[in-house]
């Protein structure tokens, strides 16, 4: 554990505490026109469905409603031009409801065309994971599309969205591809950075491979907030720690995320509960932070706390 103790020394010692951002995706479809699938993807075990923009709005409000600040509209990949969401964000964009909202897409590649087709009805933010390296994305996905979506975001860039991209953590991947998948990152200069951590689905090539396991995971998020201590570093909460949210959130701020997606299987009122409190922890944090700095920040300190998280993955 020595090691991210000493991460999150320097987290804590260099970046700021800020707030934190919450959020969650809608899909608008989980059709996709990608050969082969990608081999850890769940929508091959979902029958093809689209979402209603009439559905899309009533959930965009329900979300709003629960404390989500940042919505995702999201797809599979549908080719290089996704007409299909310009009518979703133009729907969203044209209800007075919504104006405070931060709207983001994530459709995989696009062409220039498309992603100005986006901004012109009202986007703000386009999304493009980058997943991994690119020895990587062969493994977990069958095909090497690195330099497309490199290629996605600089577009989405010129013709004025801000940009996101993010990564998937504990696919194989060793720490020096990691950090080489950071550079990459930090030429791209996203305003915000997103990681996944891996899960398996059933019934999908890669049912059988290991969760990334949260010590991982600390240590990627760790890692990330200081190459980037002034991006938004975002994380998404795997399903297998649903039950532990505090506690495994609690964890995830103190290493430097402060971009909180709840498991996509949380209901509503879960997702409520949720950010109401996740948002009392996040401020008993900053407490502590401070408190912990001030004082000076020790690997007694830092293990108590993880110590605090109870029965986690720690392998």
């Amino acid at each position: 554990m020595d090691e991210i103790n000493e991460l999150l020394r320097k987290v804590r010692e260099s970046c700021d505490f800020k707030e934190v951002f919450r959020t969650r995706g809608i899909r608008i479809t989980n059709k996709c026109i990608q050969k082969p699938l990608c081999y850890y993807c769940n929508y091959m075990n979902e029958d093809i469905y689209f979402t209603s923009v009439e559905e899309v709005i009533s959930r965009a409000l329900e979300l709003k409603n629960s404390g989500v600040d940042r919505v995702t509209l999201v797809s599979g990949w549908l080719g290089y031009n996704n007409k299909l969401g310009v009518r979703y964000v133009k729907a969203i964009r044209d209800d007075s409801r919504f104006d405070d909202l931060r709207l983001s897409a994530a459709f995989g590649r696009l062409s220039k065309s498309s992603l100005l087709a986006l901004k012109k009805a009202g986007l703000d933010q386009y999304g493009c994971n980058l997943e991994g390296v690119p020895e990587i994305l062969v493994k977990i996905k069958g095909i090497n599309d690195f330099e497309e979506r490199i290629n996605t975001l600089e577009c989405a860039r010129e013709v004025g969205l801000d940009i996101s991209t993010g990564f998937i953590i504990g696919v194989g991947e060793d720490w020096k591809m990691f950090d080489r998948l950071l550079r990459n990152i930090k030429e791209l200069d996203p305003c915000s950075i997103f990681m996944s951590p891996f899960e398996p689905y059933p019934n999908t090539p890669m049912e059988n491979f290991p969760p990334s396991n949260l010590k991982r995971v600390i240590k990627a998020i760790a890692k990330t907030k200081l190459a980037f201590p002034e991006k938004i570093i975002g994380v998404r909460i795997i399903m297998q720690c649903k039950h532990l949210p505090r506690e495994i959130v609690s964890l995830m701020i103190y290493a430097g995320a402060n971009l909180i997606a709840p498991p996509p299987a949380f209901s509503d009122r879960s997702v409520k509960e949720f950010f109401e409190v996740l948002k009392t922890n996040a401020e008993n944090l900053n407490i502590l932070y401070n408190k912990l700095i001030n004082e000076g920040v020790n690997n007694t300190d830092v293990t108590e706390f993880i110590d605090i998280v109870g029965n986690l993955n720690l392998v």
